[in-house]
Parts: structure tokens; C-alpha cells; sequence
């Protein structure tokens, strides 16, 4: 039945229930491998009126983000793979709710879960890391913001979600290992944390506001360190990362990444 409905649509549509950065940023190589199979299809992802049409009322449920619903339009933005947006849908669309798990292997990326529900075969779901892709005016602010620098560095980031413990003692004794100046962001005063022994360093918000422009700086990076969030996520196709992993957490929800070193 589900091959017929893949065989009788001519968009695939990419529907997230969960909208932080990171929600978004682990399936956006979902477009990319779709076309692969199915050229003739097109891929569309929600517009952000639809989202905050159907998830407004629960919106608080991304309070670290000032606008959870722009997260789909920051990751995809410039993607090659992604043919536009759709403000409406009749009947039944497929979600992120629909996924066929790897019995052999709970711990996998969502986006294969997701490969395998559209008839992929295991020798097809491959490179799935999470990806963006960044425009030539990006690229050249980018580069600017990197010149200016004049030093090789390492990206930090300490999110509102991140509990201080001995993990952090691991992470410290790795990051000792890499004696760079640091863009760093953090939720409180980094001064008050147990990173405060780095001298050198910068608040990448201060080099600039702009998120995809501070994406294509971490992406540059020599290491990537910090909270498992999103934005440390979708490094990893990128640069090597090391991250604490949140307390008490599985990874069953599909946010797993082989590739990232988890503390």
C-alpha cells in the first residue's frame, strides 16, 4: 500500500512533529537521498505559517529558540535538493511518526529510519550525517569573519540545557589537548563555569547574529565541543566533535550520530 502511495504522489513531503534546530537538522539529508532514488519526485518541506498553524499552541515546548517555527527555513535554506514549501495538505501526510525501526539497532539516525519507510535497502541508506548548504554570499561573509581571525580555532557551545558534572571534567581534559583561540557561545556567563580557564576566546555573537553564518564558521572549525544540541549535530559531517551527552538519554529517539564523540 505505501509503495502505491509513493508510486501516485508527486511530491514527497519532509513533516517534522519537533522543531528545534536540531529536530530539523538531523533529517536534512532526507532531500539529498530521496531525489537519488526518486528523481521524478519532487521534496517540499512545511511552510512556517503551517507549522505555527498546527504546533502554535504547544510553541513553548522550543523555548530556547526565540522562533522555533523559522528552524525548517534556516536548515534548508540554499538546499539544492529541497523544491519549495506547502502551505496545506488534504488527508493523511506522512511524518516523522512514521519510521521502521533497525531491530538490530535502535541507535540510528532518523533519517535511515525514515530511507527505510520509503523502500530503501540497507545498501542505500548511506551518508546520512546531517548537511547544510551554504550560499556564496554566506560563504564569502564567512570568510571574512575567518580572515579577520588570523588563528586557527575551536567552536565551544554550553546551551541552557547543559549540566555541570564530572563529565565535564572529560571534556576539559580533551579541549586541554587543543590550545586554540575559541568561539564559544554559552547560556550564562562562561566565566561562571568550569570553562572559565580558557583565555582565549571569543563570543561568536559578537563576530556575528546571523545562525547560518555562524554555522559556516563552526563548520571550519578545528574540533567542535559542548552540549549535545543541534548545532554541535550537524558538525559532525564537517569537523571532528565532542559532546556530553544529556543525562539519562537513550539516543532511541534517532538523534544518534556514530560519527560524534559522545562523553
Amino acid at each position: 500500500m505505501l509503495k502505491d502511495y509513493i508510486e501516485n504522489i508527486n511530491e514527497i513531503p519532509l513533516y517534522r512533529s519537533c522543531h528545534a534546530f536540531g529536530d530539523w537538522a538531523m533529517v536534512s539529508a532526507f532531500p539529498r537521498l530521496i531525489k537519488q532514488k526518486y528523481s521524478d519526485k519532487l521534496v517540499v518541506i512545511p511552510s512556517q505559517s503551517l507549522i505555527e498553524k498546527m504546533f502554535g499552541v504547544i510553541k513553548s515546548n522550543w523555548g530556547q529558540w526565540s522562533d522555533p517555527f523559522k528552524n525548517a527555513q534556516i536548515v534548508f535554506k540554499n538546499n539544492p535538493y529541497v523544491d519549495g514549501e506547502f502551505d496545506s495538505f488534504e488527508g493523511e501526510v506522512l511524518s516523522d511518526h512514521y519510521q521502521i525501526y533497525n531491530p538490530k539497532n535502535l541507535y540510528e539516525p532518523l533519517t535511515n529510519r525514515l530511507l527505510r519507510l520509503y523502500h530503501f535497502n540497507e545498501d542505500e541508506i548511506k551518508d546520512t550525517l546531517p548537511e547544510l548548504y551554504f550560499s556564496q554570499e554566506e560563504i564569502e561573509e564567512g570568510d571574512k569573519i575567518i580572515n579577520n581571525l588570523s588563528a586557527s580555532y575551536c567552536s565551544l557551545i554550553l546551551t541552557e540545557k547543559h549540566k555541570f558534572s564530572d563529565k565535564d571534567k572529560k571534556l576539559i581534559d580533551i579541549i586541554k589537548q587543543y590550545d586554540y583561540l575559541y568561539l564559544y557561545w554559552s547560556a550564562v556567563s562562561i566565566e561562571n563555569t568550569p570553562y572559565n580557564f580558557i583565555k582565549n576566546k571569543i563570543n561568536i555573537t559578537t563576530l556575528t547574529k546571523d545562525l547560518r553564518i555562524q554555522l559556516y564558521i563552526r563548520s571550519k572549525a578545528q574540533v567542535n565541543f559542548g552540549t549535545q544540541t543541534g548545532v554541535n549535530d550537524v558538525m559532525t559531517r564537517y569537523t571532528p566533535v565532542y559532546v556530553i551527552a544529556h543525562d539519562n538519554y537513550n539516543f532511541t529517539a534517532g538523534d544518534y550520530l556514530k560519527e560524534q564523540n559522545y562523553i
